[in-house]
């Protein structure tokens, strides 16, 4: 994909994002730009996890706050989703590996 193209699609909030691995910090980062408007697909490979998140709950422990609304905000408003098929990724205009 040219350059130009893809920061067009990032400035208007159409490119279709990755996230792979969904821990302290790829969780949080997935669901802000959800949150922004984007459509993000976050990779895990625990299925428990990635359960827990499509169900719009965080799998993560501990003091995040506001984690657990916005993790139900963006899976409820569809804009975030997680899966652990790798081939996914092939939708995708831009990845962050966060493992």
């Amino acid at each position: 994909m040219q350059l130009q193209v893809l920061q067009n699609k990032i400035e208007s909030r159409t490119a279709k994002l990755a996230v792979i691995g969904l821990g302290y910090v790829g969780l949080p980062v997935a669901a802000l730009f959800a949150k922004e408007g984007f459509q993000v697909i976050g990779i895990d490979i625990k299925k428990d996890r990635v359960d827990l998140i499509n169900k719009g709950i965080s799998p993560i422990e501990g003091k995040e706050p506001g984690l657990n609304e916005l993790i139900k905000d963006v899976v409820t408003e569809g804009t975030f989703s997680a899966t652990t098929e790798y081939e996914k990724l092939r939708d995708v205009d831009v990845i962050f590996i966060d493992v």
